[in-house]
């Protein structure tokens, strides 16, 4: 649930971003490290990927449902370029502290 209130993965501390897109370093409370090494935010766009098309499956095939037969393509057409170029913008930093909750979430069952 952390992950989803963009909070530390390991003690909760929500002031864990500097701006509102830009990470720091480490937990300010507990000093957990945020970044281990080079690529390790792939997983965080992959979760940013994958929601967002989820979000624009739901939204389009909302939209072909509530209009069918009379589809109107060109709105659906804005609809989904919108939805592809805000929604991951606005879920970068949860995509960031979803996945970090989850590899350490994890890396702890891997250690067992």
């Amino acid at each position: 649930m952390r992950g989803v209130r963009r909070a530390c993965p390991v003690c909760g501390y929500r002031k864990i971003f500097s701006t509102y897109f830009k990470l720091k370093d480490a937990c300010p409370r507990c000093s957990y490290r945020f970044t281990r090494e080079d690529g390790y935010w792939v997983g965080a766009v992959i979760i940013n990927t994958a929601f967002t098309e989820v979000i624009f499956f739901l939204l389009f095939l909302g939209a072909v449902l509530a209009t069918a037969p009379d589809v109107e393509w060109t709105t659906l057409l804005l609809i989904g370029i919108v939805t592809n170029l805000v929604f991951p913008v606005i879920f970068y930093p949860f995509s960031k502290t979803i996945w970090m909750a989850f590899d350490l979430v994890y890396m702890k069952r891997l250690e067992r």
